[in-house]
């Protein structure tokens, strides 16, 4: 009896001492991150001084830091935690306030408890939102198409996101701008609204849609105490809002709060075309706005924040072919672009950078068509006085979520396409793996 038992523990002890063997063994095992270098073009010593910092997970157990450094013979290092359901994907990040239409194209929001009529929609939309609830007869569902003009001038612009001035309490307040920024009603311009009434016959839910309503979407810049945003906005079809405010560069006070925003709301530079884009430049003394003149044809201005009148005019021809901007504090980039999908090739790259006056100047042009450098998810640049250096994930799916630790590099110089390759992740033949939150770092060596 005795013999049997001890020989039962003793293999249990041997085979618990091999599965921890072997858990412990998996483990480590996963810390063995590698890299495959593919489609090669040039000279690796071309990115010598950079490197890219990786960061992944696997179901919220196991995260992997991974940092590649680049240059004639690539090096790579991992930071590896295992910590069962304890690792987040999400990385907390800081948000701009955004200027926009209050319903655009359609808009939902839910009440449990709380009045709607303090939602910023419900109190841009109250006298519409009464007046069909009046009609409704009986609790349930209620739908009814309305005319907008027949309730409002102007449509609803508000600045969202605006973090509250209390640096110990958390949360946003919104601005309503509709008195500073207008944009008229269209005469056909309607409003569906859908109404939920609980047996109480209170509302508790809202749906609204505005079919017809114009696109303003603008992300606003915070500098000197004032923020700055591009009004321009646009009817479906891509003209200007007839009867609308001057397209241009606005500043609202950040410490005026809701009370004085739309009062003091002021128009600094009116834009010849549509502004598009705007960056901070020089600590925030100057401004880069990007407007469209016409069709491809577009132009960086150089603001000064005293006078806002242009210090430079950069003007951009682009051919007719898909295109992005790289706008940076002491650099300015057009990258031409394939139709491939779910991630363009980088045709071609024009490149502006500062020089001892404080001016944009060409620098570089670039063909790099022999690079196939896909512009994928969290396109990275780094400019150094000497090389334009390029990063991005490749994509493995057309709605562009899905990407693989994997990445492509591209190194460009006076003399052209200096580099290029793919670093093809040892990761990336699980589906498993998760890039976090899609985040890729582009840096010079120290």
């Amino acid at each position: 009896m005795w013999k049997p038992l001890a020989a039962f523990c003793l293999v249990f002890a041997l085979l618990a001492g091999f599965f921890g063997y072997t858990v412990v063994e998996a483990l480590d095992a996963q810390d063995a991150v590698s890299f495959t270098v593919e489609q090669q073009i040039g000279d690796p010593a071309a990115a010598q001084g950079f490197q890219l910092n990786i960061p992944t997970f696997q179901n919220y157990d196991m995260a992997w830091d991974t940092t590649l450094t680049l240059g004639s013979t690539p090096t790579w290092s991992t930071d590896y935690r295992y910590d069962p359901g304890n690792i987040s994907w999400y990385t907390p990040q800081d948000s701009s306030p955004m200027l926009s239409i209050a319903v655009g194209d359609t808009s939902m929001f839910y009440i449990s408890g709380d009045d709607w009529s303090t939602n910023v929609i419900g109190q841009a939309y109250r006298e519409i939102i009464e007046d069909v609830s009046s009609r409704a007869p009986a609790k349930g569902s209620y739908s009814e198409t309305v005319a907008l003009s027949d309730y409002l001038d102007y449509y609803p612009v508000i600045l969202s996101d605006i973090p509250l001035p209390d640096s110990y309490s958390s949360g946003w307040e919104t601005w309503d701008l509709t008195q500073a920024l207008r944009i008229p009603m269209g005469q056909g311009d309607t409003i569906q609204v859908d109404l939920e009434l609980d047996q109480n016959f209170v509302i508790s839910s809202i749906y609204l849609s505005t079919p017809q309503a114009p696109s303003l979407y603008s992300e606003a810049i915070l500098s000197n105490g004032y923020y700055y945003v591009l009004f321009s906005p646009e009817q479906q079809d891509g003209t200007p809002v007839s009867g609308a405010s001057p397209y241009g560069l606005y500043r609202i006070p950040a410490s005026g709060g809701q009370a004085l925003a739309a009062q003091n709301c002021t128009l600094c530079y009116q834009t010849s075309g549509k502004p598009q884009r705007l960056a901070l430049a020089d600590g925030g003394y100057h401004l880069l706005l990007m407007e469209n003149l016409a069709e491809n044809n577009y132009q960086f201005l150089l603001l000064d924040t005293l006078t806002y009148q242009p210090l430079q005019e950069i003007p951009i021809q682009l051919p007719d072919e898909n295109h992005t901007f790289i706008i940076q504090d002491s650099y300015l980039g057009v990258l031409s672009l394939s139709d491939d999908y779910p991630a363009p090739l980088v045709q071609s790259l024009k490149l502006w950078a500062k020089n001892d006056f404080g001016l944009y100047v060409p620098v570089l042009d670039c063909d790099l068509t022999q690079a196939q450098f896909p512009l994928g998810v969290s396109f990275q640049t780094h400019y150094d006085g000497e090389r334009l250096v390029m990063a991005s994930y490749l994509q493995t799916s057309p709605s562009g979520y899905m990407v693989t630790p994997s990445v492509s590099i591209a190194v460009c110089n006076s003399d052209g396409l200096a580099y290029s390759a793919r670093f093809i992740h040892s990761q990336s033949i699980t589906g498993f793996i998760q890039v976090q939150d899609y985040r890729l770092t582009l840096t010079p060596v120290s």
